[in-house]
């Protein structure tokens, strides 16, 4: 809902999916809420987020049925899904912007302790649109991640996409990363029939 410059989200969801989504809460009535933020435009080029959001990290989306190949590549599996906090959008001139925020440790709407992320996002693209940037990032005490995606279109009916994440955590003295690269080739013979193949490496020596 939108009420001049502020608008409200709110997303709900249930069953075993959700439950997945929101790992950290079940058992609580939380569990069910997979968005609720406010947004502010202060003005034509930035945007101020409140609240509890999916995550900006990664190709794929949350909800399974809105990802061409329905299941979900190793390394989406492997999160984060959603972060609880603040953010600001900043539209930079042309196809460019910067997202920056400060959250809660990755997942979790109530932090179990004082410890914040980083997140943050820069965008670009060409334009006409036909190749898109994310380059994304968390960060915070024993956590790194950085994640790109890009897309391309190579024609009327061939697309392509490009999603890798590299992650390290350090606990005390135990250290640990994975990283992980999935390549999407989309190709739509008809308006309303398309083939999509994923290729997924995913490596976590642990």
């Amino acid at each position: 809902h939108n009420v001049g410059k502020v608008s409200a989200t709110a997303d709900i969801g249930f069953g075993r999916r959700a439950q997945e989504f929101s790992y950290n809460d079940v058992g609580t009535t939380l569990t069910a809420v997979k968005q609720a933020y406010v947004s502010y435009t202060a003005s034509d080029k930035v945007k101020l987020t409140l609240g509890k959001w999916a995550t900006h990290v990664g190709y794929e989306l949350l909800d399974a049925y809105a990802n061409r190949n329905y299941s979900m590549s190793y390394g989406f599996s492997y999160g984060p899904f959603f972060h609880t906090g603040i953010k600001a959008d900043i539209a930079l001139g042309g196809k460019s912007a910067l997202m920056l925020g400060v959250a809660n440790p990755t997942d979790y709407v109530s932090a179990p302790s004082s410890v914040k992320v980083i997140i943050a996002q820069f965008s670009t693209g060409s334009a006409n649109d036909k190749l898109k940037a994310y380059l994304n990032f968390q960060g915070g005490t024993g956590l790194t991640q950085f994640n790109l995606v890009v897309t391309g279109v190579l024609s009327e009916k061939w697309n392509i996409a490009y999603d890798g994440s590299l992650q390290s955590t350090k606990q005390g003295t135990e250290n640990s990363s994975w990283k992980s690269h999935a390549l999407y080739l989309n190709y739509d013979p008809l308006k309303n029939f398309g083939l999509t193949l994923r290729g997924d490496y995913f490596d976590d020596r642990k």
